[in-house]
């Protein structure tokens, strides 16, 4: 074992760790071995906790060392630090299966700390410290902490509750061990700790224990089942609380214990399902209490008293009819001389059962019991205690319950018990009683226990604050004399002796060398500061008392150091200063007021805290010049100023405490000085410039995080003490009755204490409305080096002083460069239409030709034209044809190199991503390592190893030279797992579903692949056809739906001069996109891998043979959509006018619905095929515009009217242009619906709802980086230019809203499949891109989070009321009293209810009224079924002919009359109701 610290604290080393090496001697012998070889102990300096473990390590905090003299410091530090020992064995070798099981380490580990204090500070201190524990515990067990072990958490303990359950999980484990103890054959967790230790060491798996393991080996051990104490003790929550009452029956020759016992936790609870659900308080808590009788002759008699219901009466048998053994008889004498002659505690023990040696010696004169004022009891009392039968009773002496009892006794049984029982818990229990019942005698007594040595010195201080009570006026200020008599024993011999509090006392030099006075002394002091009057004020000689303690003391003789002893009478007398009452507020107190008469007492408590300060500031200026420890003496002069502080007996003063907030005092010093200073006004510009610059540059982290800690918890502590004023209240509305016929007002809840303070800070001029905070606290928080703790504690003090408003947009400036000047051109601009194969007169599709050509020839007349494509040309003469821009050289990757060509490339790529995803390719990521992985003949089995890291690594340095070398090494690979892992292991598994994955990746790209050669090679065909000329071209008329044969196919039209231009390749994306319509039928595989986060590669990349599409009117567009240029010079409104001329053209071309039947009536007769659609090309001057339609449904061919509706949405000028033919269909229902995105409930039944979408649409938009999805991608910024040949169905936020506001939206399912569309565009173009995939990731959350909300339909107001009343008609009636509640199986005695109706199905019309007043049935209809519902399982149950059933059949006929009137009411009345807004 070592241990190390930092230089100048060696002395403090070993005075602090000196014990430790039989603190690890200890759990060696008692727990098991040593699981490591070595362990360190490290001191460091600013540790935010008091101490870190490790494995054979232990970080501790400095503030754990002290001196050679200390005294206080020294049991705290041997506590933490035995911990520290105990944890590598429970915490660290042995480590919690799950979170949940967090508990049951740390509660192992203080389990055996506690068997350690047992044997190093004794039996009495562990008992002390057991009964303090448990009565913290069941105080703080009220109803707001979680059980210690909770199923199913995901994450550690909140920090808020964990030191709550680390106190209670030991207790627990206590009353476990002492009731396995009760089976007899156990030794408890004596014998279970050890097996723990041994089975870790034989196997590392069973190092993570977990709670259901050790209760079952806790039930292997005992014999017991202790699944009830788990659930009561471990998994619920809560502590019970007694009342006992007892009577002795003479004729029964029995003692009768009324006990009675409570849940304050669930009390608490028990109204709130949801803190029912989480926190489990328990109602009752059941098992065995054992009691113990201590009877007439001093033979106690344990009996046990099975509690299991709330209240009960035992009667516990009497063994004897002796009567109390009195004081003055021979008997008595005798036992008493028996036991003074005893010559150890265990003969006085045998000879009187119980120790008779409490007390004895004290008082035995009468001078002595005279000058100590000593009461005795009355004749009365003498009476009543001769006729007791028993001396006392004990309750729960085995300590097996958490729990408070108020026990109903006497107090002389009170007497006995503290005066007789040997056990510190009986005696502290006793003191507890007897201090709730002040006299003379009670004092008395306390005031003899102090004096008797015999007692463990914790008793007597406990006996020596207990005297309190006694001191007021009610018992004649009996206590305060007993305490100032006590504390003479410490001073010099008084003067006048007749009157005590006459005298000035002088204390005699301290001499601490006896631990337990010197605890008690501190103790007579604590309890002198909190005697009080009945006006809250202490008297005027105890506060001089108290300063003169500080003024004598003298520590010149002492061996140890009086530091703590020092602060503790300042703390003393800081209490002692401050009265007990409110005081006044502010604007009441203070020399402003006038006095007529001035109060003597005024001066004398003036004189009195001038001298107290004075003492103090001479002490804390001492200490500056010879600091004490830890400057312990000046952190309790800063406390004593923040009492006064707080009491207003002085002023408020932040220049005081922001001398000692500066670096270079002491971490424990700075944080008592920030306490007292944000008890001032700190949030003044000054003060709050220098907190802030403490958090964000202070050096201490320990500062930091107290500072950011404190500003919230000060603003609400100043505000209830009324530093900062209360906003005047608001009148309360009055409330004016009105009859039935009209709706109830609904009166606003009244606010809390919580809102009206939060209302207050946030327009406090000083805090709320701070400049200074306002301009800091984001920069702040934004700071990247800041620490976690103190960000969250700004964020809660932002959202404590500022109101939370909805954020704006971003907005974005982009500064274009200033345009070129361009000469006007001489012409105005033309549109020319040029179609070839028409009759030039013919009118165009929007420019009417003048005169009596205007007039088109019928359809029937006219022939068949043949279609060609339409040229659409507009023109500057004026201006040159640009020249096309050279393309730069890129250059070749090393793949490209080896022949692999790019859409091979991309393949692979594809299958690659979705292998390494998949859960099955873990064995294959990365090359075997045959020496970690345990396998040494690996290399001899396989010889040529294969992985996919090595398959990528061959695929970027160029090894592949077609796809052909890679499908062999994958199968390579596979074969070679298949080879070495037996059939059945999961290798051998895996391998096999990697390669069925493999398999159907594989077809689907490499038919894609072969389609898009088969594709190049027709490109390339037509790229070499001659530019041949062709014959002049013809207007022609709009197309028309003609019934004559099929015309034949387009001939291509050329520019009267044409230009030579390079054709582009088609891309494979094109061709695969093109074919999602048509996706191959794979046999049936639903599991097959397509994602839209996959490549492009596997989107739709197969086809089946399916009829040809029509051709397709193609608008070339941007890549983004054009900019609105109204205000534009004459070119724009050029522009409008082509754009004009091809939606008319668009309109011209489609077909309405009844046309098309029509035509597909004639051409299933006339034509096997429909006339193909012409294309449309449009170049406007410089800039080149086109647009691409979707494929309209052919002449003859069948088709919906959605589909026919889509193609007039996609010549819509607002919906973003795309560059293929299936992008313009914006309708959902028109188009494939994106794969992916969240699994939402189909709301296709749901009426699309603006308000909620609009909502739904600013809320994500408000999410970070959320505007990314707002507006249309513009493709001209760098990184995007590609995006509209990737992505052919663009959508974006302002799109869908500007759809929202034209109706396009029929349902919320349309409106939901566009939102999906957006995120699967996302995901598709930045597929690389992890950050864009976690936004889309967040927003599809909140979406997912909104979604039923947003299609949740509640009933109105006006049919819940109708609906309420029927059901309440309905029970109008004593006869259908069968279904006014829910059935109970038991009191009905039909235990077999529920298994012929389920007990989800069961209805009855008490439960329909609340949920109907819940608002849980979203429609009328669902009342009615829950009701139907009901009937229905009175006749599945009774059977049809059963008079239940006739009851049923009768009020079902009532029910569908009311319901009919109901319903037609609520819906009358509904059509007002307001619509839920998403917040």
């Amino acid at each position: 074992m070592h241990a190390f610290c930092l230089p100048g604290h060696e002395r403090h080393l070993l005075a602090t760790a000196a014990f430790l090496p039989q603190a690890m001697r200890h759990f060696i012998q008692e727990v098991g071995s040593y699981p490591f070889s070595s362990y360190k102990l490290v001191f460091v300096d600013e540790l935010i906790q008091p101490r870190h473990d490790g494995a054979t390590m232990c970080l501790a905090s400095i503030d754990l060392l002290h001196t050679e003299d200390a005294i206080d410091p020294v049991f705290e530090s041997r506590l933490i630090l035995s911990q520290a020992v105990a944890v590598q064995w429970f915490g660290v070798n042995i480590y919690q299966k799950t979170w949940s099981d967090t508990w049951l380490v740390n509660g192992l580990a203080s389990y055996i700390t506690a068997s350690f204090i047992r044997k190093h500070l004794g039996n009495n201190e562990y008992r002390f410290r057991l009964k303090k524990d448990i009565l913290r515990v069941v105080d703080m067990d009220v109803g707001e902490m979680p059980p210690i072990c909770q199923p199913g958490l995901l994450e550690p303990t909140d920090p808020a509750f964990r030191q709550f359950v680390n106190l209670k999980a030991p207790l627990v484990l206590h009353i476990l061990d002492r009731r396995m103890h009760k089976t007899g054959t156990s030794q408890g967790l004596h014998r279970i700790i050890p097996k723990i230790i041994l089975d870790a060491l034989e196997n590392e798996n069973a190092a993570a224990v977990s709670t259901h393991s050790f209760l079952r080996m806790c039930r292997k051990t005992a014999g017991l089942d202790f699944r009830p104490f788990a659930e009561q003790w471990i998994y619920g929550s809560g502590c019970p609380r007694f009342a006992v009452r007892s009577h002795f029956n003479r004729k029964k020759m029995a003692v009768e214990m009324h006990v009675k016992q409570e849940s304050l936790a669930y009390e608490a609870n028990k109204d709130d399902p949801v803190s029912l659900a989480l926190l489990r308080p328990m109602p009752f808590f059941d098992g065995q209490m054992t009691i113990r009788i201590h009877e007439a002759d001093g033979t106690p008699y344990e009996h046990v008293l099975d509690i299991r219901q709330p209240y009960k009466k035992f009667e516990v048998p009497f063994n004897t009819k002796y009567k109390r053994v009195r004081r003055n008889t021979k008997r008595f004498i005798a036992r008493q001389q028996a036991a003074e002659a005893a010559a150890n505690p265990e003969t006085a023990e045998l000879i009187g059962v119980v120790d008779m040696s409490f007390g004895l010696g004290i008082w035995e004169d009468d001078a002595s019991r005279e000058e100590w004022k000593v009461a005795d009891w009355s004749e009365a009392d003498e009476a009543h205690m001769a006729t007791a039968t028993y001396e006392w009773i004990r309750l729960d002496t085995d300590i097996e319950w958490l729990t408070k009892t108020s026990f109903d006794q006497e107090p002389f049984m009170w007497v006995s018990q503290l005066q007789r029982d040997r056990d510190v818990i009986a005696q502290i229990e006793a003191i507890h009683a007897l201090s709730r019942i002040p006299s003379k005698i009670v004092s008395s007594t306390f005031t003899k226990t102090v004096l008797t040595t015999t007692y463990f010195f914790r008793v007597r201080s406990e006996a020596a604050l207990s005297l309190v009570p006694c001191a007021g006026a009610a018992v004649e200020f009996l206590g305060l004399y007993h305490l100032y008599k006590l504390f003479f024993r410490y001073c010099y011999d008084p003067l006048n002796r007749e009157d005590l509090f006459k005298n000035e006392l002088v204390p005699r030099p301290n001499d601490f060398s006896d631990f337990s006075e010197y605890f008690l002394r501190k103790a007579l002091i604590t309890a002198l500061s909190q005697v009080r009057l009945e006006n809250g004020e202490t008297l005027p000689i105890v506060r001089r008392f108290l300063i003169d303690q500080l003024r004598y003391n003298d520590n010149s003789t002492n061996s140890f150091s009086d530091s703590y002893y020092i602060a503790h009478i300042i703390g003393a007398l800081g209490c002692a200063l401050v009265s007990t009452t409110p005081p006044e507020r502010a604007e009441l107190q203070g020399d402003h007021i006038p006095q007529v008469v001035e109060d003597p007492r005024a001066q004398i408590d003036r004189d009195i805290l001038n001298g107290a300060i004075a003492e103090v500031d001479r002490y804390r200026d001492l200490d500056r010049v010879i600091p004490s420890w830890r400057n312990s003496i000046t952190v309790a002069t800063l406390e004593f100023r923040t009492m006064l502080m707080m009491a207003n007996s002085i002023p408020g003063d932040p220049a005081f405490f922001l001398l000692y907030t500066r670096e270079g005092n002491s971490v424990p010093v700075r944080i008592a000085a920030f306490d007292g200073l944000f008890l001032t006004k700190w949030y003044s510009a000054e003060v709050f410039k220098y907190l802030m610059a403490v958090i964000s540059r202070d050096g201490s982290r320990i500062i930091s995080r107290h500072v950011a800690s404190n500003m919230c918890e000060s603003l609400a502590i100043q505000f209830a003490i009324g530093d900062i004023k209360m906003l005047a209240k608001e009148p309360e509305p009055i409330l004016i009755e009105e009859d039935a016929t009209k709706p109830e007002v609904v009166k606003e809840p009244k606010k809390s204490e919580v809102d009206i303070m939060i209302k207050t800070l946030r327009k406090d001029k000083e805090i709320g409305r701070n400049v200074i905070l306002r301009k800091t606290i984001m920069p702040m928080m934004l700071n990247h080096s800041l620490d976690h703790e103190v960000r969250w504690s700004l964020l809660k003090l932002a959202d404590l002083c500022f109101r939370a408003v909805e954020e704006p947009l971003p907005k974005m400036t982009i500064t274009l460069p200033p345009p070129t000047p361009v000469e006007p051109p001489s012409k105005k601009l033309k549109l020319n239409l040029s179609i070839g194969g028409t009759n030039p007169s013919a009118p165009s599709p929007r420019i009417a030709p003048e005169g009596p050509a205007a007039i088109s020839t019928p359809v029937a007349e006219q022939p068949t034209p043949v279609l060609p494509k339409i040229v659409l040309k507009a023109r500057d003469p004026s201006l040159a044809p640009p020249t096309p821009a050279v393309p730069k050289q890129k250059a070749t990757a090393a793949w490209a190199k080896s022949g692999l060509s790019s859409q091979e490339k991309k393949m692979i790529d594809a299958i690659l991503k979705r292998v390494n995803t998949h859960p099955a390719a873990a064995w294959f990521l990365h090359p075997v390592d045959p020496v970690s992985q345990g396998i040494p003949t690996y290399f001899d089995v396989v010889k040529n190893p294969m992985d996919l890291s090595t398959m990528a690594s061959k695929l970027k340095t160029g090894k592949y030279s077609n796809r052909q070398d890679f499908a062999d090494d994958f199968k390579l690979m596979l074969s070679n797992a298949l080879l070495f892992n037996p059939v059945g292991t999961p290798p051998y598994d895996d391998a096999l579903k990697v390669e069925s994955l493999f398999n159907k990746l594989w077809k689907t790209t490499d038919d894609a692949v072969e389609k898009d050669n088969k594709a190049k090679v027709k490109l390339s065909l037509k790229a070499r056809d001659p530019r041949e000329a062709l014959p002049p071209l013809r207007p022609f008329p709009p197309p028309q739906i003609s019934r004559a044969p099929p015309p034949p196919p387009p001939v291509p039209v050329l520019a009267p001069k044409p230009v030579p231009l390079p054709v582009r390749e088609r891309d494979l994306d094109e061709e695969l996109l093109e074919a999602v319509d048509a996706p191959e039928d794979l046999g049936g595989d639903e599991d097959a891998p397509f994602d839209e986060d996959v490549d492009d590669l596997l989107l739709g990349s197969t086809s089946v043979a399916a009829p040809s599409p029509p051709p397709k009117i193609k608008l070339k567009a941007p890549r983004r959509p054009a900019p609105d240029m109204d205000d534009d010079d004459d070119l724009s409104h050029t522009v409008d006018d082509l754009e004009s001329a091809l939606w008319d053209a668009a309109e011209a071309s489609s077909i309405n619905k009844s046309e098309r039947f029509k035509s597909t009536e004639s051409g299933a007769r006339s034509s096997p095929a429909a006339a193909p659609i012409p294309k449309i090309k449009m170049s406007i001057g410089k800039q080149n515009r086109s647009t691409t339609t979707p494929p309209l449904p052919a002449v003859g061919e069948p088709s919906s009217s959605r589909q026919h509706e889509a193609s007039h949405k996609s010549l819509n000028r607002d919906e973003p242009a795309t560059g293929t033919p299936s992008a313009s269909n914006d309708h959902p229902t028109s188009r494939k619906r994106p794969s992916g995105g969240p699994d939402l409930e189909d709301a296709s039944h749901v009426p699309i709802d603006a308000a909620k979408c609009k909502a739904l649409i600013q809320k994500l938009s408000e999410v970070p980086y959320g505007w990314i999805f707002v507006s249309p991608v513009d493709s001209t910024q760098p990184g995007l230019e590609s995006y509209y040949e990737e992505i052919k169905q663009p959508m974006d936020y302002q799109t869908m809203s500007r759809k929202i506001d034209r109706k396009k939206y029929s349902n919320m399912e349309e409106f939901a499949d566009d939102l999906r569309l957006v995120y699967a565009n996302g995901r598709k173009f930045n597929v690389a891109s992890s950050e864009i995939l976690d936004l889309i990731d967040l927003l599809e959350g909140i979406w997912k989070k909104e979604w039923p909300h947003m299609i949740k339909r509640k009933l109105s107001a006006d049919a819940k009321k109708q609906l309420g009343q029927a059901i309440a008609q309905l029970k109008t009636d004593d006869v259908n009293m069968i279904f006014h509640h829910p059935v109970d199986p038991i009191a009905l005695g039909i235990p077999h209810y529920f298994d012929v109706i389920p007990r989800e199905d069961a209805r009855d019309l008490s439960t329909i009224k609340n949920k109907i007043d819940k608002g849980l049935y979203q429609g009328a209809e669902q009342v009615d079924q829950d009701v139907k519902l009901m009937f229905a399982n009175a006749y599945k149950f009774n059977g049809k002919d059963s008079p239940i059933s006739a009851i049923a059949s009768a009020l079902e006929q009532t029910w569908n009359r009311l319901y009919a009137k109901a319903r037609s009411a609520g819906e009358a009345g509904g059509n007002n109701s307001k619509k839920p807004r998403i917040v």
